[in-house]
């Protein structure tokens, strides 16, 4: 059995949308997203969980007449962003479900997102979320 098992796994995420103002007056829109990440061993234990969120506001002019979404009555936003983390298990309970496997690693691993705007009823909007985890698992042991 090993003495440690090293669990490195890269978060990304990214949320993309444009809107378009169709109002004959200007109107102020709110892009909200937000990401949960959460990674668990087996028996059901939590191992990381990650919640990002965040908002941006853009005022948009009224309706340039046309909904192709440029103009000044229309806005696209994007947020991109990740980051690796890195969790030694060195605890033979959680160790004993990484051993004499055959290659198969018990974890379960959830990525959700959800983006969009608010703002007037006059708004027209697509919006585009993605969310993922990679895990890379390494064995530490001692020499014998």
């Amino acid at each position: 059995m090993p003495q440690a098992v090293v669990l490195r796994y890269q978060r990304w995420a990214s949320a993309s949308g444009r809107a378009e103002n169709v109002l004959d007056q200007p109107a102020g829109v709110v892009f909200s997203h937000r990401v949960r990440m959460e990674l668990r061993i087996a028996g059901g234990r939590l191992l990381d969980l990650s919640n990002r969120e965040g908002q941006e506001t853009r005022w948009l002019a009224a309706f340039d007449g046309l909904e192709d979404f440029s103009g000044a009555s229309a806005t696209s936003l994007a947020v991109v962003g990740g980051d690796t983390t890195t969790i030694v298990l060195d605890d033979p309970t959680d160790i004993v479900f990484f051993a004499g496997l055959g290659g198969e690693v018990p974890l379960t691993i959830a990525a959700t997102g959800e983006a969009g705007f608010s703002g007037p009823n006059g708004l027209r909007q697509e919006v585009d979320v993605r969310a993922g985890l990679r895990v890379t698992v390494e064995y530490l042991r001692s020499a014998p």
